[in-house]
C-alpha cells in the first residue's frame, strides 16, 4: 500500500474512536445524575464479581476474646466445684476436696487471700460446665459458665469479675445461682435483703447478653439476697436475722415481668434488720441455721408453721447476745457436710450431722470458733460429701 493510504486508514481509526468517547461520556454524565442508575450499576458489578470469586467461606466466626465457647467445653472436665466471690467483685473456682472435713468448733482455714476492706460475700457449689447466674446490687443480672473464672488454690485472690463480664464500676454481685439444666416447670424466687419477693420464668435467664439484663426495679438500700429454682407444688422458707421465719408457697407469688419490684414476702418486725435468706424446702431436708458469732444448728422446717407472704413470721432460732444475730441459712442432711465461711476469710467443712437437730428456740451449738473480735460469720453452703475410692477403704482396713 502507499503512504497516503496507510494515513487514511488511521485517521479513521482515531474518527471511530473519538466518536466512542462521546458515546461512553455522554452515558457516563447520564448516570452521574441519576443516583438510581448508579445504584443499579454498583448492583450489576457485585453481582458479577460474586458469580466470578464467589465461594463458600472457609473461615470459622468465633468470639471477641478468639475462642470458640463450645470449642472450650469439649475440653472441660465436667466436676462440682466451690465459687467463692468477695464484696469487691473477685471470683474464683476452687475444688469442693480443698477443704478437708473437720469437727465443729474449730479455727478453719483460709478460703481465699482477700485484699484490704474485702470479705467473702457468696460461695456457692456448681458444676464447671453449668452457667451461673451473677445479680448485682443493680437490679441486673449476668450469666457466664463456670469454667471462665479462674482456677485456683485455696489462698488464691481470685480475678475481678468487671474484666469478665460487662458490669459497671459500681455494680457489685450480691447473689449467684446456677441456671437449672431442666427448666420445664421451674420458676426462679428472688427474695431481697427488706423481704420483698419475686417469681420469674427460668426462660427469662436463658439468654443474656454480655452487658446483663434487668431483672428487678430495686429501691434505694435494698438488695437480692436469694435467688432459687422452685416448682409450683414447692415450698419455701425466709429467714431473717432476728431468728424469726415464714413458710409459705411458691404459689402464692405471681410470675413477673423483669421491672416488677415485687411483692412483700416477710414483714420485719421485732428486732429484725433484714432477711439472711430462702431455701426450698424437700421432704425430710432439715435446715442448717449459723448465727454471726458461729453458732448453729439443723431445724426441720415443718415445725414453721404454713401463712401467707408478707407475715412477720416465727421464732426458728433463738438469737442471744452469745450467738450474735441470725447470718446464714442453708440445707443439712446426713449426706451432706457444711461449709461455713467468715468475713475474714476463714472456712470449715463439717458433717451437717454433727450439728444437732433442735427445735425452734433452742440456741444451739459452736460450729466455728471466730478468728478476731471483728470477724463474723457471713455464708453457709451444704455440699454433698465426697465418697472414698473403695480401694482407699480396703488400704485403710488393712
Amino acid at each position: 500500500m502507499r503512504m497516503r493510504s496507510l494515513v487514511s486508514l488511521e485517521v479513521e481509526k482515531l474518527t471511530k474512536e473519538v466518536e466512542e468517547n462521546k458515546t461512553e461520556i455522554e452515558r457516563l454524565s447520564a448516570m452521574l445524575a441519576d443516583p438510581n442508575r448508579i445504584r443499579v450499576y454498583i448492583r450489576d458489578e457485585l453481582v458479577e464479581v460474586a458469580r466470578k470469586y464467589g465461594n463458600p467461606r472457609r473461615t470459622q466466626i468465633l468470639k471477641d476474646d478468639g475462642r470458640g465457647e463450645d470449642d472450650d467445653e469439649q475440653f472441660i472436665e465436667d466436676k462440682e466445684v466451690m465459687v467463692v466471690i468477695s464484696k469487691n467483685g473477685y471470683a474464683k473456682i476452687i475444688p469442693s476436696s480443698t477443704f478437708k472435713v473437720q469437727g465443729r468448733g474449730g479455727l478453719g482455714v483460709a478460703s481465699m487471700n482477700l485484699k484490704r476492706d474485702d470479705y467473702i460475700s457468696k460461695y456457692f457449689t456448681v458444676r464447671t460446665k453449668q452457667r451461673m447466674l451473677l445479680f448485682t446490687n443493680k437490679g441486673r443480672v449476668y450469666s457466664i459458665p463456670a469454667y471462665r473464672l479462674p482456677e485456683e488454690k485455696r489462698q488464691g485472690g481470685g480475678e475481678n469479675l468487671s474484666l469478665l463480664l460487662g458490669m459497671g464500676a459500681d455494680e457489685l454481685v450480691t447473689e449467684a445461682t446456677a441456671l437449672p439444666a431442666v427448666q420445664e416447670g421451674v420458676s426462679f424466687i428472688i427474695v431481697t435483703r427488706r423481704g420483698r419477693i419475686k417469681k420469674m420464668v427460668t426462660s427469662q435467664f436463658v439468654t443474656i447478653r454480655s452487658t446483663g439484663k434487668t431483672f428487678i426495679k430495686l429501691v434505694e438500700g435494698d438488695s437480692v439476697v436469694a435467688v432459687r429454682p422452685v416448682k409450683d407444688t414447692e415450698e419455701v422458707l425466709i429467714a431473717s436475722d432476728s431468728g424469726r421465719a415464714v413458710r409459705i408457697r411458691s404459689t402464692s407469688v405471681r410470675a413477673m415481668g423483669a421491672s416488677a419490684r415485687g411483692v412483700r414476702g416477710m414483714r420485719l418486725s421485732r428486732g429484725g434488720r433484714f432477711v439472711v435468706g430462702m431455701e426450698v424446702l424437700r421432704p425430710d431436708v432439715p435446715f442448717t441455721l449459723i448465727t454471726e458469732h458461729g453458732h448453729g444448728k439443723r431445724l426441720n422446717p415443718y415445725e414453721v408453721r404454713l401463712v401467707g407472704r408478707g407475715s412477720g413470721g416465727v421464732i426458728c432460732y433463738r438469737v442471744t447476745e452469745k450467738t450474735g444475730p441470725l447470718a446464714a441459712f442453708t440445707t443439712g442432711t446426713i449426706d451432706q457436710d457444711v461449709v461455713v465461711s467468715t468475713s475474714t476469710g476463714q472456712t470449715i467443712r463439717t458433717p451437717a450431722e454433727t450439728l444437732p437437730l433442735l427445735g425452734r428456740v433452742s440456741s444451739g451449738v459452736k460450729v466455728i470458733r471466730l478468728k478476731s473480735k471483728g470477724s463474723g460469720v457471713i455464708a453457709a453452703e451444704a455440699i454433698i460429701k465426697e465418697v472414698a475410692p473403695a480401694e482407699a477403704e480396703d488400704e485403710a482396713e488393712q
